[in-house]
């Protein structure tokens, strides 16, 4: 098999940490099982909320990876962050890392002068990313590749200072949408409301392809052993609309009427949550933790453990949100307490999957009622692996980085060089 040279273009790389890392690193990890070879573009290591040097012991021994300057306004304060982050919108578009565009243009543009590259990727947030690419693209004709891993102009949670900031990310996101050559996410509803932006465009020329989870993020871990409280657990970052709120209401009237014996409960936030003022202003203490950030082979090591993993996507926004935690989820083989729009995508894959209970997110009642359950059952010895596994297996990620290096193969065999 001829081997194929990839520049890939993302910020969020190690020893950056977070969710926003992971599927860029997964790709390069085992995109040369697949005859191709990623070379990285991203941004100084500058000051981000968290690192994690572990990720970067995935990456192939001879991965070169180059840096561009790009100035992050994150302040040391989240007090001066709330403070200055309207005035940042303002400065700086399409986000806070704009200053990132002409340096790694520049290198990008160096780069593909002295080495025979193949195919461009990029992944975004940030969009600056994708606007690197497009120079690139415009500049050297190479097939392109743009992974939008959240939406752009209709992310529910991005809020513009003016209708001029908006004009501009539109232009800009329709200018990715027609000049790429294959556009994928990791959403079937983010990939469609793409699509609806550039209606002329082949549909052909989109994709999804899920975040996935990595098998080997389990090696060594140790099983799942059950302990003498049940253990509910959620890993990841709370922001937005997106919290804690019902739940921790839900366990407190659980934990009031003694539906719940506080001695036999333990519950963990684990990552950037914010939880914590929640936390203590329901007096919750004694049996919620928030652990704060961890390594991501600490995080997978507390969702083995787990009587049960808890997911929380809000009503509003939430219904095309497939977030790469609901596949670490299923790889786990843990059962899961999903609080997500019914309707949405994320409830779709864990019915496929036989993987636990969804709820309404912000339904007290209900979710009181199926975490009273779900408790019963762990008393019981009922609470275990109900998951298919063979719908689980085709999240992979070595199978998913599979799909992105056909699509590499195919963009390079219809010549678009």
């Amino acid at each position: 098999m001829a081997e194929h040279r990839v520049l890939m273009i993302a910020y969020y790389f190690p020893p950056l940490g977070g969710a926003g890392v992971q599927r860029t690193v997964k790709f390069v990890k085992y995109l040369p099982q697949f005859g191709c070879q990623p070379q990285v573009l991203t941004a100084w290591a500058s000051r981000y909320y968290t690192r994690d040097a572990s990720l970067s012991k995935e990456l192939p021994a001879d991965l070169s990876v180059s840096r561009a300057f790009a100035w992050n306004p994150i302040l040391p304060s989240a007090r001066l962050n709330r403070l200055f982050n309207p005035l940042w919108r303002w400065i700086f578009t399409p986000d806070t890392l704009a200053s990132w565009l002409p340096a790694g243009a520049r290198l990008g543009a160096r780069l593909l002068a002295q080495q025979p590259f193949d195919v461009i990727y990029s992944s975004a947030p940030p969009y600056t990313g994708h606007l690197i690419a497009l120079r690139l693209k415009r500049a050297t004709s190479k097939p392109w590749v743009a992974d939008f891993r959240d939406p752009w102009t209709q992310n529910p949670f991005l809020r513009y200072p003016s209708a001029f900031h908006e004009r501009q990310n539109r232009a800009w996101e329709q200018a990715v949408l027609s000049e790429a050559d294959r556009v994928i996410s990791p959403s079937p509803p983010i990939t469609e409301d793409l699509m609806r932006l550039v209606p002329d465009e082949p549909a052909a020329k989109f994709a999804t392809i899920y975040n996935g989870y990595d098998p080997e993020d389990w090696a060594g871990q140790p099983e799942y052993a059950r302990s003498d409280k049940f253990t509910v657990t959620y890993t990841g970052s709370l922001y937005g609309d997106r919290n804690a709120g019902p739940f921790l209401d839900a366990l407190g009237r659980l934990l009031g009427d003694g539906s719940l014996p506080r001695e036999r409960i333990e519950i963990q936030f684990v990552g950037n949550t914010g939880v914590k003022p929640e936390i203590e202003r329901r007096g919750l203490g004694d049996v919620v933790q928030a652990c704060g950030y961890r390594t991501h082979p600490e995080t997978v090591g507390y969702q083995r453990q787990a009587d049960l993993l808890l997911l929380i996507l809000p009503t509003s926004g939430g219904e095309g949100a497939v977030s790469g935690k609901i596949f670490e989820y299923l790889g786990s083989r843990r059962p899961i307490l999903a609080l997500v729009p019914p309707g949405g995508a994320a409830a779709g894959l864990i019915r496929e999957a036989g993987a636990g209970f969804i709820v309404p997110p912000e339904d007290v009642d209900a979710i009181a009622g199926a975490l009273r359950q779900m408790y019963e059952a762990w008393t019981d010895g009922r609470l275990g692996e109900t998951m298919d596994r063979q719908v689980i297996g085709q999240y992979d990620r070595r199978f998913l980085t599979g799909r992105l290096a056909g699509y590499f193969d195919a963009l390079i065999g219809e010549g678009k060089t």
